[in-house]
């Protein structure tokens, strides 16, 4: 009865496990897509911020307001960069989750294994 009572709670811990590892890997899938929208949106905002420098050097004075827009353009780079290096980070430690919890996942299944292997001797004899 013991044993079937530590086996249940073995099943029980195994089945949390894993379903802590789905949302881990849902989180990390989460945030691999934000990082890809955010490497995408930097590409795009360096791609202004270049256009936006050669308009205003080829306009001089003319245009000195397309360098304020260029400015602009460029701290949008510069944030944007901080957003993706965090997304990035984050991304990481989602990862790093999901190899603890595979890890434990995998060490309660041996567990569990070498329970029932123990009830079976433990029947046997």
């Amino acid at each position: 009865q013991e044993l079937r009572s530590s086996l249940s709670r073995a099943q029980a811990d195994h089945e949390a496990m894993k379903a802590a590892a789905a949302t881990a890997t849902a989180e990390r899938d989460q945030w691999k897509g934000k990082a890809e929208e955010a490497a995408a949106e930097l590409a795009s905002a360096r791609e202004e911020a270049e256009t936006a420098r050669q308009e205003a050097r080829r306009l001089g004075e003319e245009l000195a307001g397309q360098a304020s827009q260029c400015r602009d353009a460029l701290a949008s780079v510069s944030e944007l960069q901080s957003e993706l290096q965090a997304t990035r980070q984050k991304c990481k430690e989602s990862e790093a989750t999901v190899d603890a919890l595979q890890r434990d996942l995998d060490n309660a299944v041996q567990g569990q294994i070498k329970a029932q292997a123990a009830a079976e001797v433990q029947a046997k004899a």
